[in-house]
C-alpha cells in the first residue's frame, strides 16, 4: 500500500501537469487559407506549422480551407506571414470559420 506521503506526491503532480496544460503558454487558434489553397495545400500547410510548433487539433475544407491549431502566441507572426495564410483568428470553440451568412438566414 503506498504511503500518504508518496499519494499526495502524486496527487500534486497530476495537479501540476494539469495545469501546465491549461496554461497561457499556448493558444488555439483558426489560420485560414488564401483562396488560391487546394486541399492538398493543408498537408502543406500543416508541416510548416509544425515546424514552428503548432499541434494540429482540427481541419476543414468548407466553405474555406482552414486549420485549428494550438501554438506558443510568439509564434502567431511568424504563421501570418506564411504565403498561403490568409488569416488567423482565435478559436473559441472548434468551429470551422463562416463564409457568408449562416445557413437558412439569407
Amino acid at each position: 500500500m503506498p504511503s500518504r506521503r508518496n499519494v499526495i506526491t502524486s496527487l500534486l503532480s497530476a495537479c501540476s501537469a494539469a495545469a501546465l496544460a491549461s496554461s497561457p503558454l499556448s493558444i488555439e487558434v483558426w489560420v485560414e487559407l488564401n483562396g488560391s489553397a487546394q486541399g492538398a495545400d493543408l498537408d502543406d500547410l500543416a508541416r510548416e506549422l509544425r515546424a514552428l510548433g503548432a499541434e494540429e487539433l482540427a481541419r476543414v475544407r468548407l466553405p474555406a480551407p482552414a486549420m485549428a491549431v494550438r501554438v506558443d502566441p510568439a509564434r502567431l507572426e511568424a504563421i501570418r506571414l506564411l504565403p498561403s495564410v490568409r488569416r488567423v483568428r482565435p478559436a473559441r470553440v472548434l468551429h470551422p470559420p463562416r463564409s457568408g451568412s449562416a445557413p437558412g438566414t439569407g
